[in-house]
């Protein structure tokens, strides 16, 4: 085989049913593939050793990279987490204020339980507020 790797572009294993430029661009790239293999082949021990080296030292870099990242994205969501946590049992377990206007607080029931009326005038309690006013005004 030939040293230059535009000399032959046909390729063997290219499938039958691509469209021509498709056809070309893998055979091509099949035969850069074939060229830069056995350049590879023909490098001296100490040039492979120092590559070797240089794509171990890569890899490592890119470790420690993605852990980092891991590391730090873990912080903000963790700190998110806890806040959510947070807020959710204060806002489960805090005490409920209700803001019923009928509401009669504990101090007026006693007030109400000690009278000598029925508790159907408390009932029309309005109805004997309104009657006086008009007593008053007549």
């Amino acid at each position: 085989m030939s040293d230059d790797p535009l000399k032959s572009i046909s390729s063997p294993g290219v499938p039958p049913t691509t469209s021509p430029s498709e056809h070309d661009d893998r055979a091509l790239a099949a035969h850069v593939i074939r060229y830069l293999d056995q350049s590879v082949e023909r490098l001296d021990p100490t040039t492979l050793a120092r590559l070797h080296r240089a794509r171990a030292e890569a890899v490592n870099v890119r470790s420690r990279a993605a852990k980092l990242r891991t590391r730090v994205w873990w912080v903000p969501a963790s700190v998110a987490t806890a806040l959510i946590v947070a807020a959710l049992t204060l806002w489960v377990w805090s005490p409920k204020e209700q803001h019923d206007q009928n509401r009669v607080l504990p101090f007026e029931d006693v007030d109400l339980l000690a009278s000598a009326e029925p508790f159907e005038f408390y009932e029309d309690l309005e109805f004997y507020h309104w009657l006086s006013a008009e007593d008053h005004a007549g």
